[in-house]
């Protein structure tokens, strides 16, 4: 059911995907396991199944913020879903069977929170130069010879194959930014707090330095 469009935005009422359904449960029963103390939620990436990955953010009322790469939406139309502990337990047990999201209708990114920015490069808000979650950056990778890097690569690992990073910063408190020269193009990679790599942003090495680890900022 549509609840309302604009010129590229839209929110709508969705069912939940089986695949989503199934992470999920995944995801409650991780969530059960820290409660007796026999695992963690408490950073970034923190919960992770496949398809689905995200943890929890400080004491927020819906302090569980979790990624969903949805089959056919391609690399930037991903969900981002901000939920409590009971929805998530509710969607687990099929109490929920639907979400309301707020979508831009160009690149089919979704989010609970109707303030979100996506990179479509149709957007006004889009950034100047895209970002590509990790696990769908693989083609970029192997364009600027980083063929070894993958979803798991962590920060040291990078520093080992790269050397030291022309400047680094934490983006917010729960990430941090380092940015390289790869192939004569600015490479700039963000970290989960775990030292996992989360995004990388591929930029000319012409271009004013900063910029895209600027662009992280502001996301």
């Amino acid at each position: 059911m549509d609840l309302r469009e604009t010129s590229d935005r839209r929110k709508e009422e969705l069912p939940v995907p089986e695949a989503l359904k199934a992470a999920i449960r995944d995801i409650a029963d991780d969530l059960r396991r820290a409660a007796e103390g026999q695992a963690a939620d408490d950073f970034d990436d923190a919960l992770q199944t496949e398809g689905l990955v995200g943890g929890r953010y400080l004491d927020e009322p819906r302090p569980y913020r979790l990624t969903y790469f949805h089959d056919s939406a391609g690399p930037r139309g991903q969900w981002q879903l901000r939920l409590a502990r009971i929805q998530i337990m509710d969607l687990a047990d099929g109490h929920i069977r639907s979400l309301v999201l707020f979508g831009c209708t160009k690149c089919g990114h979704r989010s609970t929170e109707e303030a979100f920015t996506c990179a479509c490069p149709n957007h006004p808000t889009a950034p100047l130069y895209p970002t590509f979650p990790i696990r769908d950056a693989r083609d970029v990778l192997d364009s600027i010879g980083l063929t070894t890097v993958v979803e798991g690569t962590t920060r040291e690992e990078l520093d080992e194959l790269l050397g030291k990073p022309e400047c680094a910063r934490e983006a917010t408190a729960l990430s941090a930014v380092a940015t390289y020269t790869v192939s004569d193009q600015t490479a700039v990679f963000e970290f989960w707090k775990s030292g996992r790599i989360r995004n990388l942003t591929l930029r000319p090495k012409s271009d004013s330095p900063g910029t895209a680890a600027q662009q992280h900022n502001e996301d």
